[in-house]
């Protein structure tokens, strides 16, 4: 019997190098993939990024999982100001595609791997739904805490007590008999980054939830994606066949980037953020300048799937931070 901690299972699920899912999935993104993210949904993010970020004034950009580029093809088509923008992409299929999609801004974006190959940090940062893809852990309540294994044969979860994590503590309120995740490699990766960050602004962008809301998902946030549809038993399918992934606690992560002397200077939905940046107003110009009916119903879909509250619009939450160093 082969047993590997959740996260460690996870990791192997999505990122080996011989099948994981980022690492080999052919289609990941959009219709013909297993999921949409904002700026895949339309250019009206990427547009509305653009500009935001002329606003704030920042020459250097980094934008971490960037995927297939479509945000920073986006965002470089329309906002000339930007001077150096750094794509860091852990997959070199999907960093390919990016290469091959922003040719044209060959002089300004530079492509990396991973925060290693980045000396320091000084600029505007850049994280749309990153949190979600790191690998999580994952534990069960019950009198005690225990912690999910997978007998990666067996393809089962094996329960290991354990009371050796201070942050459980933040957990006791849930009643006996749920399961919960934790990003503890995020967390980790996030110290790597402090070290590099000497001045700049950070923005999340990611679905969530709150610490509140756990109650109401006894089996945990944990799920799958395949060609759109949500996967409640990841274990039925072959590493790397699906994307597996879990919703970001949002009370959590305030409460960790406060504790790094991090400034939160706007939490909100994205709804709220993507309208009171204007892109009602980008909206109304691009179709402003066509008659094809075809085209127009096809934008209004694209800004009713961003906005909406049952769609993005409230299941996606904004955080921007800002260094107190």
């Amino acid at each position: 019997m082969k047993l590997l901690p959740f996260d460690k299972y996870m990791e192997k699920c999505l990122y080996d190098e011989k099948n994981g899912y980022y690492k080999n999935k052919e289609k990941i993104f959009g219709k013909e993939g297993d999921f949409y993210t904002p700026q895949t949904v339309s250019s009206f993010f990427g547009k509305l990024i653009a500009e935001f970020l002329k606003k704030e004034k920042f020459k250097n950009v980094y934008e971490f999982g960037g995927g297939e580029g479509s945000l920073a093809f986006d965002i470089l088509s329309f906002n000339e100001e930007i001077e150096n923008y750094f794509f860091i992409e852990i997959s070199d299929k999907l960093k390919e595609r990016a290469f091959e999609k922003n040719k044209k801004f060959k002089d300004k974006i530079i492509f990396l791997k991973s925060i290693d190959e980045i000396k320091e940090i000084d600029g505007f940062i850049i994280m749309v739904e990153f949190i979600d893809s790191f690998p999580c852990k994952r534990f069960y309540k019950d009198k005690s805490f225990y912690e999910v294994w997978v007998d990666i044969e067996q393809k089962k979860e094996i329960l290991k007590e354990i009371s050796n994590y201070d942050f459980l503590n933040y957990y006791e309120f849930l009643p006996d008999g749920y399961y919960f995740e934790y990003p503890l490699s995020f967390f980790e990766w996030f110290e790597k980054f402090l070290k590099k960050f000497k001045k700049g602004k950070i923005l999340i962008i990611d679905y969530g939830i709150f610490k509140e809301n756990l109650i109401f998902y006894p089996e945990g946030t944990l799920r799958g994606f395949k060609e759109h549809i949500v996967i409640k038993n990841i274990y039925d399918y072959e590493f790397g066949e699906i994307d597996i992934t879990f919703t970001p606690d949002f009370s959590l992560l305030k409460k960790f980037f406060i504790s790094k002397n991090l400034k939160i200077e706007k939490f909100t939905s994205l709804s709220n953020f993507l309208i009171s940046e204007g892109i009602t107003q980008i909206f109304e110009k691009e179709i402003s300048f066509s008659n094809d009916i075809c085209f127009k119903i096809k934008k209004l879909g694209e800004i009713k799937t961003l906005i909406l509250p049952e769609i993005m619009g409230e299941k996606y939450f904004v955080l921007i931070l800002k260094n107190e160093f």
